[in-house]
């Protein structure tokens, strides 16, 4: 065969890995809070529960089922993770194929443990407070304890933030606090050596609360802080903080921008620092790009109109071409105003080259991770309410990942990616000079105590596996039953092609009144339009309003629980009652305690039933208990 039908064959048989294949899953493994490019392709994924690595095509490679708040890669390929806040501390280490390595527990009484981060030698600090000081732990890649100290002053001291820097040392962040209200708290800086002695110290406030959030070291070997300080403004409200330090940590530029809450700030491959903030000034809510050099002076500050009828929350990711990824999630329309999240990709310009929304209509979802996908597209994570087990609609217990093409869509049979029509706006400068006090501390190491012990941690192993897949060609819509009432669709299973359009609707019964629909979706009108975007699980919930709730309640066999929903054939009371009687009743100490529940539950419930508002809290009350006993029936554990 001649070399260019050769080459025309191999090309022909690669070509379906060449093209990048988008997708969309969603798994229930809670929000997801760390995203991390993984050695060899794909991603490492962590949320509250598991730690996981999907391949480019979204398939589960490994997964370790345990609970950690970060993660963050080693130089050699695995990942390590953290378990905090608290007195207890904890670390463990995974290898690049998810085989545990090492795992740690870090103990000292009168702590509180709240600040980790990494070293570029795969080791971490941990940094927080120690009875009245600020405390601070350096560890090796291997988790052992290198050094340890607690530095004060005579107010209460605690760390915020910590940062490596090039010569091997560490520079925290604390806050100053005098124990005497209403004294404000300031800035307190610290640059420490490789063995934790004080290099330098700083404390740098005005007459209101300053404090520092995040600390970078610059390529000329200073370092960039941004926080918040209530020094500068009139009203006393907070603003965003950036200050410029040397290397020998002289001040030499502290600016203020008239934007509050965390400066989500970030690095840029060319030295440079992003942040985004929201502002509500008079009119719809818009969205503020910030970009600052390495010597602190302000780039481009931009506004983007949101194209949402609120605004909650705002995440950016620097781009290779000089622009970045911005998010903002919110209500999309003051009719739907659940959660959405509009991604913008922003050119270096400040023009806007694509944008979209990400969301099912009539449930919250989010957006706030994203990394490249190495051939011009993104991987989006967040978290969703959308599918899955209707109990945990509306709250943002699942977890969603999305690898898009380089204008931000993925496909056919994904309706709930749509249009967007934010905006760039005219430039606004809002940044000023300031110059808080800075003054020299004198702080000196203590001995601290912290103790590193191996840990057992109970690892749970999964995958290979699969996340339930979005984008299919049909979805199925189950309608949950109800005695108390009748709906459209009927109570049951119905197939819809894709992006359909569903009108539901729910009548309730005499003497009952509609409260709502639950479920993948929170409409509390009894006649809505649904987009079958993915698979739905819903239920229509109805109240009695009639005469007689005593009687009725003696009907329901007296629970607190068919009380707070007027439902005897709600899903929460069934479950309720499968517990009582796969758990409690095969147990003598059960049998007594529905006994004594029998007996006395009755004016309980009651009254409870009396007021709606009684009803709505007994509600929430009851979430937890509802959704623990679900659990134990669906694993068939036993105690």
């Amino acid at each position: 065969m001649k070399l260019w039908k050769k080459l025309l064959a191999f090309g022909l048989l690669a070509l379906p890995a060449m093209l990048s294949a988008q997708w969309a899953l969603y798994y229930s493994s809670g929000p997801p809070h760390t995203l991390l490019d993984a050695p060899g392709g794909g991603w490492v994924i962590a949320s509250a529960g598991n730690i996981f690595k999907l391949s480019p095509a979204g398939e589960v490679v490994w997964g370790q089922r345990h609970s950690c708040e970060k993660a963050w890669l080693a130089p050699d390929g695995g990942i390590v993770a953290a378990v905090y806040p608290g007195s207890v501390a904890t670390l463990f280490k995974l290898s690049a194929a998810g085989s545990v390595l090492w795992e740690k527990t870090y103990t000292l009484a009168s702590t509180l443990l709240d600040v980790i981060c990494p070293t570029p030698d795969g080791g971490a600090l941990i940094a927080g407070l120690l009875n009245s000081d600020l405390f601070i732990c350096r560890c090796s890649a291997e988790g052992e304890i290198v050094w340890q100290g607690s530095y004060g002053t005579s107010d209460i001291d605690r760390a915020t933030a910590a940062a490596p820097t090039s010569d091997g040392g560490v520079i925290v962040l604390g806050s100053c606090s005098p124990d005497v209200w209403p004294t404000p708290r300031d800035l307190w800086i610290l640059k420490l050596t490789s063995t934790g002695d004080v290099e330098w110290q700083k404390r740098v406030g005005g007459a209101a609360d300053d404090g520092g959030e995040a600390v970078f070291q610059t390529a000329d070997g200073g370092y960039l802080i941004a926080g918040q300080s209530a020094s500068f403004d009139t009203d006393g409200q907070s603003q965003f903080w950036l200050l410029k330090l040397s290397a020998a940590g002289t001040v030499q530029r502290q600016l203020t921008l008239d934007y509050s809450g965390s400066s989500h700030i970030r690095p840029a491959a060319d030295g440079s620092f992003i942040a985004s903030f929201i502002s509500s000034p008079s009119g719809p809510p818009r969205v503020v790009v910030v970009m600052a050099a390495g010597d602190g002076t302000i780039i481009r500050e931009k506004p983007y109109s949101s194209g949402l009828y609120s605004v909650s929350g705002t995440a950016v990711l620097p781009t290779d071409d000089g622009g970045c990824l911005l998010s903002m999630t919110g209500g999309s329309s003051s009719d739907d105003g659940h959660a959405d999240s509009h991604l913008l990709k922003i050119l270096p310009s400040g023009e806007i080259e694509w944008q979209k929304v990400y969301g099912s209509r009539c449930s919250p979802d989010a957006v706030y991770l994203f990394d490249r996908a190495g051939d011009g597209g993104y991987v989006l994570a967040g978290a969703t309410s959308s599918w899955g087990n209707w109990r945990d609609a509306g709250t943002l217990t699942f977890m969603w990942v999305m690898r898009t093409a380089s204008d931000g869509s993925i496909g056919p049979n994904y309706p709930f990616v749509r249009l967007a029509a934010g905006s760039p706006l005219d430039e606004v400068s809002t940044w000023i000079e300031v110059a808080a006090p800075v003054t020299d501390t004198a702080a000196v190491p203590q001995s601290a105590g912290l103790v590193a012990e191996a840990a057992n941690i109970d690892f749970t192993p999964w995958g290979p596996t699969e996340f339930p897949a979005l984008g299919k060609p049909t979805c199925t819509l189950k309608v949950g039953a109800s005695i108390l009432g009748t709906t459209t669709p009927a109570v049951g299973s119905h197939v819809y092609a894709t992006g359909t359009q569903v009108q539901i609707s729910a009548t309730p019964s005499a003497k009952y009144e509609f409260m709502g629909w639950i479920g993948n979706i929170q409409i509390y009108r009894p006649s809505a339009t649904i987009v079958m975007d993915g698979d739905k699980d819903i239920c229509a919930n109805y109240n009695y309003v009639g005469e007689g709730i005593e009687k009725k309640l003696k009907e329901m066999g007296c629970f607190i629980a068919t009380a707070a929903y007027a439902d005897p054939s709600h899903p929460d009371v069934e479950i309720l009652r499968q517990f009582r009687d796969r758990y409690l009743m095969k147990s003598r100490l059960g049998r007594d305690f529905v006994r004594l529940y029998y007996r006395y539950s009755p004016p309980v419930a009651k009254f409870v039933a009396k007021y709606p508002f009684l009803r709505a809290v007994s509600r929430a009350a009851l979430y937890p208990v509802v959704a623990i006993c679900d659990l134990l029936l669906k694993s068939g554990t036993q105690y």
